[in-house]
């Protein structure tokens, strides 16, 4: 999809950042850097990226340092981690500003974006926002069955022995969701950045499961193996059909060069088109600007 595009690209920045954040809860200077880093080269190509800095300040703050809480905020590394976070992100939007617009203003500027967005919040509410984490909790049950089936169980093990784990992940959820509602809308594919923490808590479900079920059967190997067999195949048998079906799709051509194609073969050379230009989405660059304006 066009507009899953930037999507990908800072999906693949979080899942750096995230890497990022495991050594900064590991006391590692380098890790603030390259979470900042990460976090900006996601926002360039969608501000919603930004909210992997929740975790990543939640686990500056939640790591087991032995240090006190003042020292912690007057960390020279937390200000690294903001600092290299906003240069980055200020450059790539620089550079590409319709990673921050989005095309909601074709011919406008990324402050009058930020200006209508913010001046929506008014209409926002509690009762809107609780329907809104519960549109993308169903989303996930529905898409991503056994991922979110599998996160919840490992939610609940990590209640036990890493509490501050699932604090970290839970926080980013909430989080990034929150940030969607207050200044995007429903956008199914806002799921895209919340699958690498489900992915983290379905593993180490299906880790905890596993041991149990190696106890259970730890006098018959062959009743284990056979049950373990059984629970991967349910486990990935859906998915697997899923990805297959989609693998099709996308070998197929795609439906705007096939409509484009049968424009140049069945429209005059001197026949006049009817556009919607007020919907007309072009990046918000001078050569966009000017298309519109030519157009």
């Amino acid at each position: 999809s066009q507009v899953t595009r930037q999507w990908m690209f800072a999906l693949v920045a979080l899942s750096f950042a995230w890497l990022a954040i495991l050594n900064i809860w590991r006391n590692g200077s380098r890790g603030y850097v390259l979470a900042g880093l990460w976090a900006g080269l996601g926002a360039g190509a969608n501000p919603a990226a930004l909210a992997i800095m929740i975790p990543a300040t939640f686990a500056h703050f939640l790591s087991p340092r032995g240090e006190s809480f003042r020292r912690r905020v007057f960390d020279s590394r937390l200000l690294a981690l903001m600092f290299s976070a906003v240069l980055v992100s200020r450059a790539c939007i620089l550079l590409y500003p319709y990673g921050l617009t989005q095309g909601e203003t074709a011919g406008g500027t990324a402050g009058g974006t930020l200006v209508t967005k913010f001046a929506h919040l008014s209409g926002k509410s509690i009762g809107e926002w609780l329907g809104f984490l519960w549109y993308y909790a169903k989303l996930l049950l529905t898409y991503e069955t056994t991922l979110f089936t599998a996160a919840i169980f490992g939610g609940a093990f990590m209640l036990r022995s890493h509490r501050r784990w699932l604090v970290i992940f839970g926080a980013f959820i909430v989080g990034y969701l929150s940030f969607l509602y207050l200044f995007f809308n429903v956008i199914p594919r806002g799921v895209l950045f919340v699958l690498p923490p489900l992915a983290v808590l379905a593993g180490f479900g299906v880790d905890r499961l596993l041991a149990w079920l190696s106890q259970r059967f730890s006098a018959s190997r062959f009743a284990f193996y056979f049950l373990v067999s059984i629970f991967y195949i349910l486990l990935f048998a859906w998915p697997f059909t899923v990805v297959l079906r989609y693998d099709y799709l996308a070998s197929q051509l795609d439906t705007r060069v096939i409509a484009a194609s049968w424009l140049y073969a069945n429209t005059p050379p001197d026949a006049k088109i009817l556009a919607d230009l007020p919907n007309l989405r072009l990046a918000n660059t001078k050569s966009g600007i000017k298309t519109l304006e030519a157009i």
